[in-house]
């Protein structure tokens, strides 16, 4: 029922095969999209052998342009970053296995919604995007009552986060990754809230998972 629940509603886009002629089963696939939290990628990788396999993955292994991107990994919600320079293995993929990721192209300046486990698409449940210096405000819609996780990166510390009027604790990952745990009916309007700025020299460049 869960894994059903995530495939609803429908995406009703085609993905694109990346390797269509490389193997006699494709192994990649790629499905661009775009809405009020901007643009990301939905990225599928499969494997049909009778073992298990490592995955190491790079852009060009999708044919994205050569920049940093977020990965979440929809199942694990394991959250990355790669680029050509930093690739990233996904070790023993089990025997007509898969993994399915949403990529996002890094922006320290800015909040991005890196995705979650109410939706397959990973971006598609959110309805409205808004940020400003203050924060961040949006909404997820689904035609159901959703409990789960969603992601973001954030460009500065979080002092409060709001959820239908009423104030939730999230998980801080790191300085840049939070996770908010949320159950709803049908729609949730979120606010996230910015505290101090954080200090310039700052490392804010971590790799989980």
């Amino acid at each position: 029922m869960r894994i059903a629940e995530s495939l609803i509603p429908p995406i009703g886009e085609r993905p694109r095969v990346i390797d269509w002629f490389d193997h006699k089963m494709p192994e990649k696939l790629r499905l661009d999209l775009l809405n009020e939290t901007g643009e990301w990628h939905v990225l599928g990788a499969f494997n049909w052998d009778e073992v298990a396999n490592d995955f190491k993955l790079t852009p060009a292994s999708f044919g994205l342009e050569d920049k940093e991107y977020w990965l979440c990994e929809f199942w694990s919600g394991h959250i990355r970053r790669f680029s050509s320079a930093k690739p990233v293995v996904y070790r023993k993929i089990t025997a007509h296995g898969g993994i399915v990721l949403s990529a996002r192209v890094v922006d320290n300046d800015h909040a991005i919604y890196l995705g979650s486990d109410f939706h397959i698409s990973q971006g598609l449940e959110v309805a409205d995007w808004k940020e400003d210096e203050h924060g961040v405000a949006f909404t997820l819609r689904l035609p159901r009552t959703a409990t789960g996780n969603m992601v973001l990166a954030v460009p500065r510390p979080v002092e409060q986060v709001i959820v239908n009027g009423g104030m939730i604790e999230p998980k801080q990952v790191n300085d840049q990754i939070l996770q908010i745990s949320l159950h709803f009916e049908g729609f949730a309007q979120v606010e996230v809230l910015y505290g101090e700025k954080r200090p310039p020299d700052l490392d804010s460049s971590p790799i989980l998972g």
